[in-house]
């Protein structure tokens, strides 16, 4: 089976904030997350556009360590033998 037959797209993003989150401190204070609290994607094509230093990165990134949080963490706290 294909990775493309298993429909493993991110179809939305939930904005969460933590309790004691610092709305003056980065990555709090970034303006594109007072602007939403909810992203919807198109499974099959999405772009993410916006100015410098609107999160567009750090929103590849979150998605990155998603995916693969088990195998990073995995080797992060692994006994080097």
């Amino acid at each position: 089976m294909s990775i493309w037959d298993r429909n493993l797209f991110i179809r939305r993003l939930e904005l969460l904030w933590p309790p004691d989150a610092d709305r003056s401190q980065y990555p709090f204070n970034l303006k594109a997350l007072h602007q939403w609290n909810e992203l919807q994607f198109h499974p099959s094509v999405t772009y993410i556009v916006g100015e410098n230093g609107v999160g567009k990165s750090t929103l590849i990134i979150m998605k990155q360590f998603l995916n693969n949080k088990d195998k990073m963490l995995r080797e992060l706290f692994e006994d080097p033998q």
